[in-house]
C-alpha cells in the first residue's frame, strides 16, 4: 500500500524520513545498532510507521522481512528525501542496510540554522513549537524515565511510532512554513546546491 502510495507522489514533493533507533550512535561509532523502524510523510495531516526490530511487540520474520524490503527499496528509490538531522539517517542506513540514501534534498535543522544561526533553536522540539505539535513526545518520555529505560525499540510500540511520526509531520510543516523565507532571501541556491550536499563530505569524515 505504501510503496503503490508512494507511486503518486509528485517528483517534487519531499518524503520526509526518521529512523528510530536504540540509542544515539551510528555502527561506525562501533555501536550495535538496532533500527526500531522508519517513520514516513509527504503531506500535512498524514504519516505512516514501518516497524522493523522494535521489541515491544516484536514483529514476526515475515511482517520483518517485509517491513525490510520496504525500506531498503525507498532508500533506493529517486523520491526526493528529506529530515531533521538527516546525515544521522544517513549514516544509520549506511551502516545498518549498506545503502546511502538517494536524492537527499533537505534538512529541516539546517534550514533553521540558515534562517536564524541562534544557537539552542534548531532542535526538532523547538521546530515544534512553530508547527503546532508542541510537546508531542511527552508521554514516551514519561515512560522511559518512569521505567528506567533508554532503548526506544523496548518502550510501547504505539508511543514510540506517535512519537516517530510527530517527528516527519515537524518537518514536512517547518519546510513548507519556512521555505518561502528563504526563497524571498534569494537563498534557495545556497541551501539545495551548498549547505544540503555539503551533508556528503560530513558523512564521509564521520
Amino acid at each position: 500500500d505504501l510503496r503503490a502510495a508512494l507511486a503518486k507522489v509528485d517528483n517534487s514533493t519531499i518524503v520526509w524520513f526518521d529512523f528510530e533507533t536504540n540509542g544515539l550512535k551510528t555502527p561506525f561509532q562501533g555501536a550495535n545498532v538496532a533500527i526500531g523502524g522508519m517513520a514516513l510523510c509527504w503531506q500535512d495531516n498524514a504519516a505512516w510507521y514501518v516497524v522493523l526490530d522494535h521489541l515491544n511487540p516484536e514483529l514476526n520474520p515475515v511482517q520483518r522481512g517485509t517491513a525490510l524490503e520496504f525500506i531498503r527499496w525507498f532508500l533506493k528509490s529517486d523520491l526526493p528525501k528529506g529530515g531533521q538531522n538527516i546525515k544521522f539517517d544517513c549514516l544509520q542506513s549506511e551502516g545498518c542496510f549498506g545503502i546511502r540514501p538517494r536524492r537527499i534534498v533537505a534538512d529541516t535543522m539546517l534550514l533553521s540554522h540558515l534562517i536564524d544561526p541562534s544557537r539552542g533553536t534548531h532542535g526538532e522540539e523547538k521546530l515544534a513549537l512553530q508547527v503546532g505539535l508542541a510537546g508531542y513526545g511527552q508521554k514516551l518520555h514519561q515512560w522511559l524515565t518512569d521505567n528506567k529505560c533508554e532503548d526506544w525499540t523496548k518502550a510501547p510500540l504505539d508511543l514510540v511510532a506517535r512519537k516517530s511520526m510527530a517527528d516527519v509531520l515537524i518537518c514536512q510543516r517547518y519546510f513548507s512554513l519556512k521555505l518561502p523565507s528563504i526563497e524571498k532571501r534569494k537563498q534557495e541556491d545556497l541551501y539545495f546546491d551548498h549547505i544540503v550536499p555539503g551533508i556528503k563530505p560530513y558523512m564521509a569524515m564521520e
